[in-house]
């Protein structure tokens, strides 16, 4: 049986964090983006810190499809024996949700906005709209099952309260985007510099897409202790014989 699962929300925020620092500092570091608040993906554009963007992303997307997997089945137990107003099958949407989102930050790091931007900010909506509308859902869960998966009334209001963040993040960083986007009349976007028009709406914007990650990593740390109650037997694996070859009627040998 394997315990102390609690290390997966955990791997998550870790893998996330160190990745967008540790690329944001190599970008600087080799002028492919201005200092101060770029957005995380332009810090992942140009090689060779894409492919350790990329690598790292691909990673967190693993961990936190693990994690929606263990939460969604988690949860499905408890439905199976209490009657307290949560569906089977809301509990599915919200999985798959989470899933979605998940894939949706695969396809972000897969597609980097310099290379194919359309598919790159697809994949980015996917992930960040997906992401805070599973994390309201699993906040109405916690509630609904206080009764039998019991939560402290603050850890509760913390994820409300992320809940909500992350709503107001997505909503100003899209809208100051898409602002600044029309001032915009600079070279190129990765060089953005305070000349070049809409700079403290770009600002504004990338501040929110970091804010936002943040929170997102402050929701997966809340459910930490959620995981601590989760267990997981290995599945049993069972090797067939081998299938003997089939003998036709006319194969028979002649008796000697």
């Amino acid at each position: 049986m394997y315990t102390n699962l609690h290390f997966l929300p955990i791997a998550v925020c870790v893998t996330l964090l160190c990745n967008v620092i540790i690329t944001y500092a190599w970008a600087v570091s080799l002028g492919h983006v201005a200092a101060g608040f770029p957005y995380i993906s332009d810090a992942g554009s140009l090689p060779p810190e894409s492919c350790f963007f990329s690598l790292l992303l691909h990673v967190t997307a693993l961990l936190t499809a693990s994690c929606v997997y263990l939460q969604y089945r988690a949860l499905g137990e408890l439905l199976a024996d209490n009657k307290c107003g949560v569906s089977q099958r809301l509990n599915a949407s919200a999985a798959w949700l989470g899933v979605a989102a998940s894939l949706g930050l695969g396809v972000l790091a897969s597609f980097q906005q310099s290379s194919v931007p359309l598919v790159h900010l697809v994949g980015a909506g996917v992930c960040f709209a997906g992401g805070t509308v599973y994390f309201c859902w699993q906040t109405w869960f916690s509630y609904s099952l206080r009764q039998w998966r019991p939560v402290s009334p603050c850890l509760l209001r913390l994820r409300l309260c992320l809940s909500l963040v992350c709503l107001l993040l997505m909503a100003l960083a899209c809208a100051t985007a898409l602002v600044s986007l029309t001032q915009f009349d600079g070279r190129s976007e990765l060089d953005w510099r305070p000349r070049d028009g809409g700079w403290d709406l770009h600002v504004a914007s990338s501040a929110c897409e970091w804010l936002l990650a943040a929170a997102f990593c402050g929701y997966f740390l809340s459910l930490v202790g959620d995981f601590r109650r989760i267990r997981v037997e290995p599945p049993a694996v069972s090797a067939l014989p081998p299938r003997l070859p089939r003998s036709l009627p006319g194969d028979q040998q002649a008796p000697r």
